[in-house]
């Protein structure tokens, strides 16, 4: 697979070498084409658009520049105007990076930048070339001709001639270009390179700051240079002094300031490539890579190693160590966290057990109880999701309430640990005075849970069971124990608990009566007790459930979960 890769990789290469070499020769060969049709054009960057498409914006440049210094050993001012055609190039990769060589239309939407820049520019730049003289150069003969026909000061003509004779080349240089690019497509199958991200990123930009900056620096230090030598080669070899030497001195510096400006652009252009390639790419991947692995995108926190250890950094520097490094820290903390969940698992285990066994220390005082604990939690966490499917309370009724609703609600009657045999297991109903005693389980329920908590610190499932513990024998209209709170004053896990313990109660054998039937205890707790014992909208949901709680109430005490 990997030498695959390899192998497609050298033929992309090749593919773009090929297309790069096509670029400069179409330059070369469009550049002769007005000379040889005596027509006032240029036809110089056809394949420079044509590389900036196929290859980059970068290759594009250099197309530009080298077609400049090949014809630079036969008119050397062609050097000079490569600066141009960098320019050039530069501005085509940023319209293709924004889509704009999809169609010619668009493409054509770039004239009036580009004769801005090597039009007026282009202009100024030539009468600099010309040591200053209006009457020198390509634009000065068209300028005469318009000056017969237009009463305008000749340097505005200069710069009329020269943007009609920009604006007819550069519409028919991205025509060719835009022909030839799609000619490409057709015939080879080729494909247009990556698009550059348009998202500068802080580390890049300092870098291109501090690249440019320097660059810059080096080229104003050079032209100055070459005007302090060429001023004393004037002065000592030719004689020449004042204004002369001044003027030609600026001729001197700016054209070779020109020439090296266009090779410096293209120099910090391949550095920035280069750095975001070897720096800034790398880094950013291991920072997304870093956002995901924390859950900085809404998935769990450090839970796949895998969106780190996946990223292949091939720098042969200290950040393919680096991420080496991070892929190892990534796997020893899922490791870690693993291993620390499965401890916290263990430990929730441990505390349900303990609930388990409280809830099973009760049912063997309480003759009457059975496997009622197990069923009323069984009830609750019905009524509960029946709650949230009907839309009900349902910023309230997540799934930790319901799970922790399960967890807490065998402990609802633990208090009555501290009730006598006798009172617990008489065989009539309590008097007064026994039923008073009866009434305490719900605060002494809540005084265990309240040392649970004490101990174990604070524990979700533990806090709603200090709930309902104290409150599931509350009614809605206020005339419950032990409080006496009424409707929502009542937490909600104890108006569902209040419902499934009073259902288990009715059709359950006591000592002093016999088991309800299921249609009985319906008809007290649907109709005779609904909106004054328990929440109209907490019965309706039990009505709606009652085929699960009658399936979950005829299931063996065995199989109920507990819990």
């Amino acid at each position: 697979m990997e030498e695959k890769t390899t192998l497609s990789s050298r033929r992309e290469r090749a593919a773009k070498l090929l297309l790069f070499a096509a670029g400069v020769a179409i330059n070369l060969l469009g550049a002769q084409i007005p000379g040889l049709l005596g027509l006032p054009l240029f036809l110089d960057n056809i394949g420079t658009f044509f590389v900036v498409y196929t290859v980059g914006m970068i290759p594009g440049m250099a197309a530009a520049y080298i077609g400049n210094v090949f014809y630079s050993f036969q008119q050397p001012e062609w050097l000079y105007w490569s600066l141009f055609g960098v320019i050039i190039a530069g501005i085509a990769g940023k319209a293709y990076d924004k889509g704009k060589f999809d169609k010619l239309t668009d493409m054509l939407k770039l004239v009036p930048l580009m004769v801005v820049f090597t039009g007026i520019m282009g202009e100024m730049f030539s009468w600099v070339l010309n040591g200053f003289d209006m009457s020198l150069g390509t634009t000065a003969e068209y300028a005469s001709m318009l000056q017969k026909h237009l009463p305008l000061p000749y340097p505005l003509l200069r710069v009329i001639a020269c943007c009609a004779i920009e604006i007819a080349d550069k519409i028919l240089t991205l025509t060719i270009a835009f022909l030839l690019i799609r000619l490409t497509l057709k015939l080879f199958g080729a494909s247009d390179h990556e698009h550059r991200d348009s998202n500068i990123s802080p580390l890049r930009y300092r870098m291109v700051k501090l690249i440019t900056v320097s660059g810059s620096a080096t080229g104003i230090a050079v032209f100055i240079l070459a005007c302090y030598t060429h001023y004393r080669y004037l002065v000592t070899e030719v004689g020449i002094t004042g204004i002369e030497n001044i003027r030609q001195c600026f001729v001197f510096g700016g054209s070779l300031f020109a020439a090296m400006l266009g090779a410096l652009i293209c120099l910090i252009e391949f550095s920035i490539s280069y750095l975001d390639k070897t720096l800034v790419d790398p880094v950013k991947l291991m920072t997304e890579a870093m956002k995901k692995f924390i859950g900085a995108d809404g998935k769990s926190k450090y839970s796949d190693a895998g969106v780190v250890t996946s990223v292949k950094i091939l720098t042969k520097d200290e950040l393919e160590k680096l991420q080496s490094e991070m892929a190892t820290l990534a796997s020893d903390i899922v490791l870690y966290i693993q291993a620390l969940n499965d401890k916290m698992d263990e430990v929730n285990s441990l505390q349900q057990n303990i609930i388990t066994t409280m809830a099973d220390i009760i049912e063997s005082r309480d003759i009457t109880t059975g496997a009622h604990v197990k069923r009323t939690a069984a009830y609750a966490e019905i009524i509960a999701k029946q709650l949230r499917n009907d839309g009900i309370y349902t910023d309230e009724i997540t799934d930790t309430f319901i799970h922790n609703l399960t967890i807490a609600a065998p402990l609802h009657d633990v208090g009555k640990i501290f009730v006598p045999d006798a009172i617990l297991n008489k065989p009539a109903r309590l008097d007064k005075e026994e039923f008073d005693i009866m009434k305490t389980h719900t605060t002494h329920g809540r005084d265990i849970v309240c040392k649970a908590l004490e101990n174990l610190g604070s524990i979700e499932y533990l806090e709603m069971a200090e709930d309902l513990t104290e409150y599931h024998h509350e009614w809605w209209n206020g005339k419950g124990y032990p409080e006496g709170l009424s409707g929502t004053e009542i937490p909600l896990c104890a108006r569902i608990m209040a419902i499934a313990d009073v259902y288990d109660a009715l059709t359950s054998a006591r000592p002093y009566k016999k088991p309800f039937s299921p249609e009985k205890a319906v008809q007290i707790i649907n109709v005779e007790e609904k909106g004054t014992h328990f929440e109209p909208a907490v019965v309706d949901a039990f009505m709606r459930a009652y085929d699960k709680i009658e399936a979950a109430r005829l299931t063996d005490d065995d199989d109920l979960p507990c819990g």
